[in-house]
């Protein structure tokens, strides 16, 4: 099984968050379905969906505990104990931050060429050539391209762009959108929305995330 000690210590460390009972009970069991994940996850970006998922699912598992935790406890002896109101609170404010991120990091909307070149990055583009390890229809793989391609709008017609998948399944893909020279190279991930979409170009196909690479 792949090792992902920085990962892991990463993903202990929310694990605090529970209840010391439930971390007794089920936290190597939450270790081991976290490495799971990693281990099946793909190249740069698909090792993001387990976070995302742990993001999405994590605050509210922890307050759910918690409150059940409280169930039989009363009042005074809750008010008496100022860490565990201390708890609370910051468990409601870590979950308002992460469901924003979410929401935030998978409503990408098109945007200007001026726009995404403004926010620099040395992010390594994740494929510059085909990928002999995937097969994907041409007809899907075209939508998924072209879902990358209006990512940015003022790009003029017919600019030659070249679109290398790093990793596609059902409803997820991950590749490189190369420009020519002066227009910028980019990483994107890709999520279907839907099976048949009234968009005949981007087939129900849209980007989540888009940055500059080198």
């Amino acid at each position: 099984m792949a090792q992902q000690p920085r990962q892991h210590k990463a993903y202990r460390a929310l694990l605090l968050l529970y209840p010391s009972k439930h971390r007794r009970e089920y936290g190597e069991q939450m270790v081991q379905t976290f490495d799971d994940m990693l281990s099946e996850a793909d190249g740069s970006y698909t090792k993001l969906d387990p976070w995302l998922r742990v993001v999405k699912e994590l605050p509210m598992n922890i307050v759910d505990e918690h409150l059940n935790n409280l169930k039989g406890v009363g009042m005074s002896k809750i008010k008496s104990n100022k860490k565990l109101v201390g708890a609370g609170i910051f468990i409601v404010i870590v979950a308002g931050v992460v469901v924003s991120f979410t929401l935030k990091s998978n409503n990408f909307e098109p945007t200007t060429l001026a726009k995404i070149q403004n926010k620099s990055s040395n992010v390594t583009c994740i494929q510059r050539q085909d990928n002999p390890n995937i097969s994907v229809d041409p007809k899907q793989g075209g939508f998924i391209a072209n879902a990358a391609i209006i990512s940015i709008i003022d790009v003029p017609a017919g600019t030659n762009v070249e679109v290398f998948l790093k990793s596609v399944d059902g409803s997820n893909a991950s590749g490189s959108a190369i420009y020519p020279a002066k227009y910028g190279s980019y990483n994107f991930m890709a999520k279907k929305t839907a099976e048949n979409s009234s968009d005949s170009f981007a087939g129900g196909w849209k980007v989540t995330r888009f940055e500059a690479c080198k």
